[in-house]
């Protein structure tokens, strides 16, 4: 039986749902929110890095861009 390492795994989610995000039309809510950038200071104790941040640097970890993240065929 082979097995995938958690670290890929952990990688992988949010790509997928980068994915998700990207196949809906383009005036849809969770799209428009994907752009969304809250003013002010951040609350002490919440992560360093916005969604943005983390997909960009998987993409980057992975060497795809967004456009072939979204092509992946089932």
């Amino acid at each position: 039986m082979q097995t995938v390492p958690v670290l890929s795994k952990i990688r992988e989610q949010p790509l997928r749902w980068f994915r998700h995000v990207l196949r809906r039309p383009q005036n849809d809510l969770i799209r428009e929110a994907k752009e969304f950038e809250a003013q002010g200071k951040r609350a002490r104790g919440a992560p360093k890095k916005r969604w943005r941040e983390v997909i960009k640097k998987n993409l980057a970890g992975a060497k795809v861009t967004a456009k072939d993240a979204v092509d992946v065929k089932k």
